[in-house]
């Protein structure tokens, strides 16, 4: 059994089911997918149901639930992990991950985990790490928020920590294997993989996306000013209607800003809020930087946009 969606694909491109199909050293049943379904079309929190794929049965993850059913595990030999996280807690594909590890580790059914790079790279970390009394679906493993891990390190961390939970008396481990990557480094940033970037959601189309929802995610959640949801660069506006350039500069120094750069803009978000009204704020940038935090950057953003209302 495969957990995938439209980003597992292999190094020229190719679905990872397409290739699974292809091989005869296995024999592919059933394919999982997560939040978004398996296109990564789906908006963030919508109910998904179980389909078919490829003539085979696809087993929806975010619906009426998100862990798999014992009944639906028991005609594997394995589970195959083949999907591209963010670097972001609060992404729900790990969460997924841990589900399905912690299912396999009940049912003694062996998980490989095909690795994969961190898009915001394996080198910076930032943010607060996860208080043990708040996990939720958007918070389940006690790392930072942006925790500079791979799916296949976050993997092994979750089952040696023995944060997949007690059952009976012992700690709970599932048969883990991870296929590590040929050539990664932790210095990487994604241009530095020569590897395409296919979207892992509906607003996470490109690599400085990726970079913005780091960024910007927090601010979003609160939704009190545009992060440019509704545009076609989501996670790359920062606006409102009402927007103070001068006020906003008060409190918050663009130029001197690590790893991106502002640009005063005007933008019409098409849905989300400010829907139809013009938008005063700016376009956000971001380059390959090792050195830029985003988490204590949207930290400052919101502060400062706070201390201009």
């Amino acid at each position: 059994m495969l957990l995938t969606n439209h980003s597992g694909r292999t190094n020229t491109g190719k679905p990872s089911i397409e290739a699974f199909l292809e091989t005869k050293n296995c024999k592919l049943i059933a394919v999982m997918t997560p939040e978004h379904g398996y296109y990564t079309s789906i908006p963030a929190g919508e109910a998904i149901k179980s389909s078919e794929i490829y003539g085979l049965p696809l087993i929806s993850l975010y619906g009426n639930s998100k862990s798999p059913a014992g009944n639906q595990l028991t005609h594997s030999d394995a589970v195959i992990v083949d999907i591209q996280d963010i670097g972001v807690r609060s992404y729900t594909y790990i969460s997924t991950i841990y589900n399905v590890m912690k299912e396999c580790a009940k049912l003694g059914k062996p998980v490989v985990v095909l690795d994969r790079p961190n898009p915001l790279g394996g080198m910076v970390v930032d943010g607060n790490v996860l208080d043990g009394k708040m996990k939720s679906f958007v918070g389940m493993i006690e790392v930072p928020y942006i925790h500079g891990c791979t799916v296949g390190e976050l993997s092994k961390m979750i089952n040696e920590e023995g944060w997949l939970g007690i059952n009976g008396n012992d700690t709970l481990k599932c048969n883990l294997s991870i296929i590590e990557m040929k050539g990664w480094e932790r210095w990487m940033n994604w241009e530095d993989t020569g590897l395409q970037w296919f979207p892992t959601s509906p607003h996470v189309p490109t690599i400085e996306s990726v970079r913005g929802i780091a960024t910007l995610g927090i601010i979003g959640e609160l939704g009190i000013i545009s992060i440019g949801i509704g545009t076609t660069l989501p996670f790359q506006y920062i606006g409102s209607p009402q927007f103070n350039f001068e006020k906003f500069q008060e409190y918050f120094n663009i130029s001197s800003q690590t790893g991106i750069q502002f640009y005063e803009a005007r933008y019409r978000p098409f849905y989300g809020i400010y829907n139809g009204k013009d938008c005063n704020g700016y376009l956000l940038k971001f380059l390959p930087n090792n050195l830029f935090t985003p988490y204590s950057t949207g930290i400052s953003l919101l502060v400062a946009l706070g201390e201009a209302s």
